[in-house]
């Protein structure tokens, strides 16, 4: 902090140093103070009497978020020699026009820019930031690594030609509606190989039809070694189609990192086998292959053999095959045979349930010992499951270890759900300095555990993520209190599931520097008594500094709404995912009133969750209409939004919802079985999937269905996966005219399933199954025929 204005006679150090300095970086753009105040950061560069701050500098990794006072001096570390540059400015809604006015001047400010990287600056969120962003890059002709949002296909037809582009990252998952119009079908083919000296690619994509299209724009490229490709939830079909397209047209790659990261994978069809990985098998470069969900079901077979193959792979197959467990009864198999029987298997798993035949010797152990060493995360088998070692054995196995009293030295993360309070006495020798994940899941809670949670800082110093939901403490004598004391001894955490603490404890972990991910449960049902928390006015500093997600359950909606107004003050910026849970009837006003706080405190959320869990609703209970939900049309960030509560909505309301938010992906409006009222129809699909050209998901209540009109030439969709369909009672003469139109206008749709929130008839069940079932017939005659005119 300045004290008093700069004068000449301050400089001449600060100017011996500065001409030293090549590289500079800001102090990361999210969760941290700046180090020097906005005010005094311009009166520095107002009081220096040459234009380059930094005469030499030669690169400028930028992470100050703090807005326009900020940019207003970043030309400052700009001189002509710059180049790598680097701008990790976050969502500064404010100073975006400002920050791409600025970008605008780069190339000629800068002309030499070899690096650029922009994949933190959220660019795409105001008005024509992508073409402003796509029109700069063009700027440029010696680019070597590029790392990008969204750009509009001039630009990627640009870099394509740029002979020196050695490293490219494009993310086209974020959430921009322009996704929607990439279209590189448009542009003629290069004249010579698009990316000539590419080396390293990494594409982040909405889907795996999305990526298969950009590697199809990509000619036979001999130079590129390293890809790296990330996209949604994607059926075995087409992951395979992707694997092809790899094959063909990178023969020489030497690594291949492929992952499913959005979504649920429990489609029928999205089981991954090997079989669809087989075309792989003739890119005999490959030195580095990574494949993640959804292949794992038949990653851990396979690893098992590689093992056994050679010790050249033992030691990297070993470590993952080992690295998270369920249970103790593999590890004691690894103990010699006249140890241990086995007694089947743990109903419904595929755990062996292992009995000790014998005492335990200090010779029974080093095999058990060469693998728990791998072991990073344990967890029990469930509460209500069987033990895979009987109580009495599990003791014997804890207290006969030998030399060192932790069985896994290398312990990250425990989830520990045994039911029986019996094995609370072992539970010491799990917990080391170095866990930093602890959970309990259905343990009973007795006093000896709550002791026992009051000395795991002592214990566990370094603990950062915590679930203690599912312990009952706040039923006991000073439960909440001993909660809410023993977290006040954390100071690294950075995600916390807990159900009531103290507003004390409340205050502490609101200054928690690194604390990302809350879930408060202050209420289970609606006859819960009040609990009482009463904040002050005042903070000290700005609460919450790093929040990305707040889940709340309480009462109801105003006690939601008194825990938001302290949260608001400062997560604002941050809080990406709100979860709001209460258990009385809120009134259509308290709806709005609750919408309205959201959309002043929370303005850049992407992910809304507002659910009205009511058991005992009244006998006419007020509706909520669209003139109440108005408020939300302004989070025009949101991608996910998920609605429970007595709505009275039809066609025209919800396709207001989709076009006042055309970025959604997930959208889903229920309503419990007591307040059935909607005049929703399933025709509203044509509309609404063209306001929202992003939707995957999508679960609506639907009014009973007669018949559906069938047309030639409607438009159709291409994003919608899953589609989940409560009421909507279907004529018998109405199914085929049904499944014929779901399939026109949302072609790639994976599966349509029935949620009974009403009736549970079982009628309406197979009536829609059947329309799911003539969907995929539609959809596999429609391939056959396009494969027919474009083989």
């Amino acid at each position: 902090e300045l004290l008093r204005a700069i004068v000449p006679a301050d400089w001449p150090r600060l100017k011996a140093y500065a001409q030293h300095v090549r590289v500079f970086r800001g102090i990361p753009a999210y969760g941290s103070l700046e180090d020097l105040r906005i005010g005094d950061l311009q009166s520095l560069f107002a009081s220096v009497n040459y234009v380059n701050f930094f005469p030499k500098l030669q690169s400028v990794f930028w992470n100050y978020s703090s807005g326009s006072g900020f940019i207003s001096v970043i030309s400052m570390f700009l001189p002509p020699q710059i180049v790598n540059i680097s701008f990790n400015t976050g969502d500064i809604r404010g100073s975006l026009h400002l920050w791409l006015s600025l970008l605008m001047t780069l190339p000629t400010r800068c002309p030499d820019i070899e690096m650029v990287d922009l994949t933190e600056s959220k660019y795409e969120t105001v008005s024509n930031g992508i073409e402003i962003v796509s029109t700069a890059l063009q700027g440029w002709s010696n680019l070597s690594s590029l790392h990008l949002r969204m750009i509009n296909p001039a630009a990627f037809y640009y870099l394509t030609t740029l002979q020196g582009l050695k490293d490219l990252v494009l993310d086209f998952k974020c959430t921009a509606p322009e996704v929607v119009d990439f279209k590189l079908e448009q542009l003629s083919p290069c004249s010579l190989w698009p990316f000539p000296s590419l080396d390293s690619l990494v594409l982040a994509c909405p889907d795996a039809n999305f990526c298969s299209k950009i590697l199809r724009y990509l000619s036979c490229s001999l130079s590129l070694s390293s890809l790296n490709l990330t996209f949604g939830i994607a059926p075995s079909l087409q992951w395979k189609t992707v694997v092809e397209k790899i094959k063909d047209t990178f023969p020489l790659l030497s690594s291949l990192t492929m992952r499913s990261t959005e979504g649920d994978n429990d489609l029928s069809d999205t089981t991954i086998g090997k079989e669809h990985f087989q075309p792989l098998y003739a890119l005999q470069n490959l030195t580095s292959l990574e494949l993640h969900e959804p292949t794992k079901t038949w990653f851990y077979p396979e690893l098992a053999v590689l093992a056994r193959t050679s010790r050249s792979f033992y030691d990297s197959a070993i470590q993952y095959l080992w690295s998270d467990i369920i249970g103790v009864s593999r590890l004691v198999k690894c103990m010699p045979d006249d140890l241990w029987e086995q007694m089947g298997f743990v109903p419904d798993t595929q755990v062996p349930k292992v009995a000790l035949k014998r005492a335990i010797v200090r010779t029974d152990w080093p095999r058990f010992k060469a693998h728990a060493r791998h072991v990073r995360k344990f967890q029990g088998l469930g509460p209500e499951a069987e033990e895979d070692l009987d109580v009495s054995d599990f003791h014997s196995l804890c207290f006969s270890a030998y030399d060192d009293p932790n069985i896994f030295p290398k312990l990250k993360s425990i989830q520990w759900n045994y039911g029986d309070p019996a094995l609370y006495t072992v539970l010491p020798i799990f917990l080391s300095p170095q866990i930093t994940s602890i959970s309990f899941v259905g343990a009973e809670l007795l006093h000896p555990l709550l002791s026992l949670v009051s000395t795991l800082p002592s214990r566990c110093p370094n603990v950062r993520d915590i679930d203690f939901s599912e312990l009952r403490y706040d039923t006991v004598p000073n439960g909440i209190e001993i909660i809410s004391t023993t977290l006040q001894s954390w100071s690294n955490l950075s995600s916390l599931t807990l159900r009531k603490i103290t507003p004390f404890a409340f205050l502490y972990l609101s200054l928690l520097p690194q604390l990302k991910d809350l879930n408060l449960k202050f209420c289970d049902t609606w006859n819960d008594r009040p609990f009482p928390f009463e904040l002050p006015n005042a903070w000290g500093v700005g609460p919450f500094p790093a929040l990305l997600s707040l889940v709340l359950e309480c009462r109801d909606v105003k006690f939601c709404l008194k825990i938001l107004s302290y949260a608001s003050m400062s997560c604002s910026r941050s809080l990406a995912s709100l979860d709001l849970r209460f258990h009385t009837m809120a009134s259509p006003l308290e709806w709005k009133a609750a919408m309205e706080a959201i959309k002043i405190a929370f303005p850049s959320l992407s992910s809304l969750s507002f659910s009205a869990e009511v058991l005992l609703a009244p006998e006419n209970p007020e509706f909520v209409k669209e003139e109440h939900l108005r408020p939300l049309y302004a989070l025009t960030n949101l991608t996910t939004l998920d609605m429970l509560g007595p709505f009275d909505l039809g066609n025209d309301d919800v396709i207001s919802i989709g076009r006042a938010l055309p970025r959604l992906k997930d959208l889903t409006i229920s309503q419990d079985r007591s307040e059935a009222s909607t005049r929703v129809t399933i025709t509203i699909l044509e509309e609404l999937l063209r306001v929202c050209p992003c939707l995957v998901s999508l679960h609506l209540v639907f009014d009973s269905i007669a018949s559906c009109p069938i047309g030639a030439n409607r438009k159709i969709s291409g994003s919608l996966h899953k589609l989940f369909i409560s009421g909507g009672a279907v004529g018998q003469r109405a199914i085929s005219s049904i499944a014929a139109y779901i399939s026109d206008v949302a072609p790639n749709l994976e599966s349509i399933s029935y949620v009974g929130d009403y009736d549970d008839n079982e009628y309406d069940r197979d009536s829609w199954s059947e329309v799911d079932r003539l969907r995929k017939i539609f959809q596999e005659v429609r391939e056959q025929e396009i494969l027919r005119l474009h083989p």
